[in-house]
């Protein structure tokens, strides 16, 4: 999926969880710990965007990190245009890392 970001230049593309850095250019970035001009002060629960109004949501490695990852996943599926692109990973052979919490592992303990 990340390799393919360059056929997305001029799409609305939402970066949930971007962390200390700008993976991805001209995304909008959602992060609680992290203040910037384009960046929104949450995790994904409640986004201020429209509904069906973001063409790419991305949420690499997050979902682990919140309370309620469903509340996310809902609220990426409201923004996303009709045919846009939902792009998830979450952590499997990675050691434990609260950053700042972990709530969730979907793999054998």
């Amino acid at each position: 999926m990340l390799e393919r970001l360059g056929a997305y230049h001029g799409k609305r593309i939402v970066n949930i969880g971007s962390g200390g850095y700008d993976p991805v250019p001209g995304a909008i970035n959602v992060d609680p710990y992290r203040k910037g001009p384009d960046i929104i002060n949450a995790f994904g629960e409640d986004m201020p965007f429209a509904d069906e109004s973001v063409d790419v949501v991305l949420c690499r490695a997050v979902l682990e990190h919140v309370r309620e990852p469903d509340k996310i996943v809902k609220e990426a599926r409201r923004i996303l245009k009709p045919g846009g692109e939902f792009y998830v990973e979450t952590p499997f052979l990675q050691p434990f890392h609260a950053a700042p919490d972990v709530y969730q592992r979907w793999t054998l303990e």
